[in-house]
């Protein structure tokens, strides 16, 4: 099953079709996104780009089966999470850069947070600014 969910904000607390969004934190920054693109960074032709700036994508690394990327959203100040397995079975989420990024959905959980964040409770560091719950 194919979904793309996207939440943008920066406060509070909200969990909304498998996207949660968590309070601010100041100063953010995503580092991987400064970085030069790279083949690897395209996104896969099935995941819906009207929400993203496809060119910023920044491939991030694997977790059980699913590519992960981190993307900049087409509103101002927004980072997203893209997770794809295949092109039946992905999600994205997309919250204000300085919010924490919860995606959950049949494809995994991950947790995004700016660099020099601290781990988002109850989860470890997979790769620089994503985190999965502690299994």
């Amino acid at each position: 099953m194919r979904r793309s969910i996207t939440v943008a904000g920066a406060s509070g607390g909200l969990l909304m079709l498998g996207v949660l969004l968590t309070g601010c934190i100041s100063g953010t920054s995503y580092a991987v996104l400064d970085r030069e693109a790279e083949a690897a960074d395209a996104l896969p032709g099935a995941v819906e780009t009207e929400l993203l700036e496809p060119e910023t994508a920044r491939f991030v690394g694997e977790d059980d089966g699913a590519s992960l990327w981190l993307v900049r959203g087409v509103e101002a100040s927004t980072i997203c999470l893209v997770a794809y397995r295949s092109d039946d079975a992905w999600v994205s989420g997309c919250s204000g850069e300085g919010g924490g990024l919860a995606v959950r959905g049949e494809v995994g959980s991950w947790e995004v947070a700016p660099d020099g964040a601290p781990a988002p409770a109850g989860t470890r560091k997979l790769f620089d600014n994503i985190f999965i719950p502690e299994r």
